[in-house]
């Protein structure tokens, strides 16, 4: 099979965990499938790569700046933005003349915002087997977060619902969608998408670890916290209640960047809190060998948070907050703990049963390795073919 996959986003460019999901997924299939990666330029300057079964064509989207670059940028330029990523004239264009050429037999989508949120009608057009992946809310809402003013959002405003009935519109004949998790599928459905589209709910794939790593003794419990410093992830809530146990059997390494990142670090670097900013993606395996356990604060609806499974793959548990369908991956108790998100004695709560249990941790992160042993790259596109049988065409 030739297989075409659509990212805004391809490393080294990174912004969540979607971009090493959709890497990961390009090369496992590429072992056995010609594989093609359609993704944003770098600095919009365009480029084809060639490796064995693989080709990467990073494109410009003519947009008026680029996705990573829209922190600090004026409210008309954000809409003129928005309305451009709606349409996608130019990269379509572009993309257009790419999948003549590649002539697939399937298209797998994932986050296009920042590419082109118009390429299914192309892909329709062009009479091209199209998967939609989900990563989070993106077609529901223009930032992708359902998330306002320190709450998630359960009532849209009206110029969200015109940009929700666009995108309905736009993915109204996606012959299949992929959800890692039932929360996030249940909550586009709620909102009226994929009413005739094949619902199909696969967790995403990571890759495995060689050895389990040995933690070092340590008098504390050692936390550890991954991903971007901003409100919605929980981690100022997750810092103010760790400063404000009396305790001191815990300590937290912080790894990660965002808007919050000097703010956070001058208020709570210390002994026990530790900022290393952002960590490259190839030295993340380092952090989980000092760790006892991860904590997924998050007060957001989470969709399959990848630190999770990056996580049980180096056998190490989590602690999570129950928001969205991050509690899907957790066995509670088995592979690790939930607390209600946003609730301090609910988190003091599972604090203290993690200290109470202590000694369970290292099976608990063993347990979760098992877990996710069903969910490496071979095991995914094995699914993936799978469904290329069973499903429609």
């Amino acid at each position: 099979m030739k297989i075409g996959l659509v990212n805004n986003l391809y490393p080294p460019l990174n912004r969540g965990g979607a971009e090493n999901i959709v890497r990961i997924t390009a090369e496992a299939l590429s072992l056995n499938h010609e594989v093609f990666v359609l993704t944003g330029a770098v600095n919009r300057d365009e480029e084809v790569t060639r490796s064995t079964n693989l080709t990467i064509y990073r494109l410009n989207n003519g947009n008026l700046y680029h996705y990573l670059e829209s922190a600090g940028m004026p409210v008309w330029k954000k809409l003129g933005w928005h309305f451009l990523n709606l349409i996608g004239y130019r990269v379509n264009r572009r993309v257009k003349k790419i999948l003549r050429a590649e002539k697939p037999d399937l298209v797998m989508t994932h986050n296009l915002t920042g590419f082109s949120l118009s390429l299914p009608r192309l892909l329709w057009a062009l009479k091209i087997r199209h998967w939609h992946v989900l990563h989070d809310y993106q077609l529901i809402e223009p930032y992708g977060s359902l998330y306002r003013s320190g709450r998630p959002l359960t009532k849209l405003p009206l110029h969200f619902w015109l940009y929700l009935r666009v995108c309905r519109r736009l993915f109204a004949k996606v012959l299949l969608v992929i959800s890692p998790s039932k929360f996030v599928l249940e909550k586009h459905v709620q909102y009226g998408f994929f009413a005739r589209s094949w619902q199909v709910v696969l967790p995403n794939p990571v890759l495995p670890q060689q050895t389990v790593r040995l933690r070092q003794a340590s008098n504390k419990i050692q936390l550890l916290y991954l991903g971007q410093l901003e409100e919605y992830k929980g981690i100022r809530f997750l810092l103010e209640a760790l400063s404000s146990l009396a305790t001191d059997e815990y300590a937290l390494t912080v790894a990660g960047g965002g808007s919050l990142f000097k703010k956070l670090r001058e208020q709570y670097q210390s002994q026990r809190v530790n900022f290393l900013g952002l960590v490259p993606h190839e030295s993340i395996d380092g952090l989980f060998s000092h760790a006892d356990l991860t904590v997924v604060p998050s007060l957001w609806w989470e969709n399959s948070p990848t630190v999770i499974y990056e996580s049980y793959a180096a056998a190490v548990p989590v602690l999570v907050s129950d928001a969205g369908g991050a509690k899907e991956l957790v066995q509670p108790g088995q592979t690790g703990y939930i607390f209600k998100s946003g609730d301090l004695e609910s988190l003091y709560s599972t604090l203290r049963q993690v200290a109470q249990e202590r000694a369970n941790l290292r099976e608990l992160g063993l347990a979760g390795q098992r877990l996710v042993a069903d969910f490496q790259p071979q095991h995914y596109v094995k699914k993936l073919m799978q469904l290329c049988q069973d499903s429609p065409r």
